[in-house]
Order: C-alpha cells, then sequence, then structure tokens
C-alpha cells in the first residue's frame, strides 16, 4: 500500500511511474503498484499545467498520446457505448430506462441539503460483469462522490486500475474538468438561494492499482515496448516538474 504525500498533478503521474518501476512484475509482465492514495489539493493552475504538460508529452510522443486521447474520446466525451469501452460520461448524464442524469441529482441535493454526504456517482453498473464483451469493459473509474467541507467542494474517486503512462493525464484533466462542472452548477444554485460560493477542493483519488504494461498501445498485433518510452517519458515530467518548481 502507498500513499503519496505530494503536491500537485503532475507529480502523481511521475512518482506513480517511479514506484511502478520499482516494483516486481505480475505474471502478465505488468509493473504494478497495489492499491494506491493521494489527495491533491486544489491549485487554480492545476488544469492548465496538466494541458501543458500533455502537449509536451504529445511533441515527444505523438502516437501515445493520441492512443491515449482516443480512449478518454471512448469514455469522456462519446454519447454511445462501444464494443470495447462504455461511455463513461454518458452514464452520468442519462442513466437508466428514463435517462436521469446523476449530474442534475447531485446538484439538486446539494442545493437542498449543502452538507449531505450522499453526492454519489456511480460509473459501473453490476452488469458490467456479465456483459462485458472485451476483458477491460468493466469502467476503470468505477465511482466517486462530492462533500461540501469548509466552502470547498471535495472531489473524491476509486479507480479499480489505471494505465498510468497510456492514460493517466488524461483522466486527471477530466477529473478536473468534472469538478469544476460541478462547483459551477452548485454555484449556480447557491446564488439563486443568495448562499456564499464554493471553492473546488481536493481531488482524493483511490486507485485499486496503477499499472504499466510491458506493451503499450496494443492494437490488433501493433504495440510499443515500455522501454522505448518510459525513460525520456519520465526525463520530460521531471523537467516539467523543476521548470514549474514543483520538485519534490
Amino acid at each position: 500500500m502507498k500513499n503519496l504525500d505530494i503536491r500537485d498533478e503532475v507529480s502523481l503521474l511521475f512518482f506513480a511511474v517511479l514506484l511502478c518501476t520499482e516494483s516486481k512484475s505480475g505474471y502478465d509482465g505488468s509493473w504494478q503498484v497495489a492499491p494506491l492514495f493521494c489527495s491533491l489539493p486544489y491549485r487554480d493552475n492545476c488544469l492548465d499545467r496538466l494541458l501543458a504538460l500533455k502537449q509536451r508529452l504529445g511533441d515527444r510522443f505523438p502516437q501515445l498520446i493520441a492512443f491515449g486521447d482516443r480512449r478518454a474520446a471512448k469514455a469522456y466525451q462519446s454519447q454511445y457505448h462501444s464494443i470495447t469501452k462504455p461511455s463513461y460520461i454518458l452514464r452520468l448524464r442519462k442513466y437508466g430506462s428514463q435517462k436521469r442524469s446523476q449530474i442534475r441529482n447531485i446538484t439538486q441535493i446539494a442545493h437542498e441539503e449543502p452538507a449531505s454526504g450522499g453526492l454519489v456517482f456511480s460509473v459501473f453498473k453490476p452488469s458490467d460483469l456479465e456483459q462485458r464483451l472485451r476483458p477491460g469493459y468493466v469502467p476503470c473509474l468505477i465511482s466517486g462522490s462530492f462533500l461540501l467541507h469548509e466552502d470547498e467542494f471535495q472531489m473524491n474517486v476509486f479507480f479499480r486500475s489505471q494505465s498510468v503512462v497510456e492514460f493517466g493525464i488524461q483522466d486527471l484533466i477530466f477529473l478536473r474538468q468534472f469538478q469544476a462542472e460541478m462547483v459551477g452548477e452548485v454555484n449556480a444554485g447557491r446564488t439563486v438561494a443568495k448562499r456564499k460560493q464554493v471553492a473546488p477542493g481536493a481531488l482524493n483519488i483511490h486507485f485499486g492499482r496503477v499499472i504499466i504494461q510491458r506493451r503499450l498501445m496494443r492494437h490488433n498485433r501493433m504495440f510499443v515496448r515500455r522501454e522505448q518510452i518510459l525513460e525520456p517519458w519520465l526525463k520530460i515530467v521531471e523537467r516539467f516538474m523543476q521548470e514549474q518548481q514543483f520538485v519534490q
């Protein structure tokens, strides 16, 4: 078990990968850390920093970032389920036979019961275990919750698994964007009720495991070995941290 005491999202990516490189290979050759916990305080520039790092990694590894973006588009943007990945955002915005919105339900409860501990959302459905068409069909992002604490809207999420080099930066970008959307929705209701506005708070993440597979960007029979990417990937992220004065 690892509990990372870190300052920001970029540090999470760097040290999660570093911990994986220090672990023993699993049965399929993956490097794995399990479980992993972290609490990331909110910073005004956290999303800008993630986007800047993504651009830098994309300049060096365009295929890697494009691979992650395609998966992120399926999970976080598409309004349709694919045979390899359910649409996470569709499940958040339209679920069940009545196509109700989990987001709308959360904001309504937050308006009526600001101190509620029940602001919960779920991406996983039990039927995913029965209906999965591919081994990875079960969502990686399982569930989460929001909590208003000391005028900050904290976000708590649980990942069953994350392939950090392939998808970590896209996952973090989505989470901070989703948190910002929810803060805006909650504040819209508080404006009507003439209540004090809330600020975005910490992003608290529980990873069931973080992995680096030995074959990255696998598609059909094509892949890239992690050794071709890992060392320069770490150097780019470390240099970015140093430039931003966030080195631990």
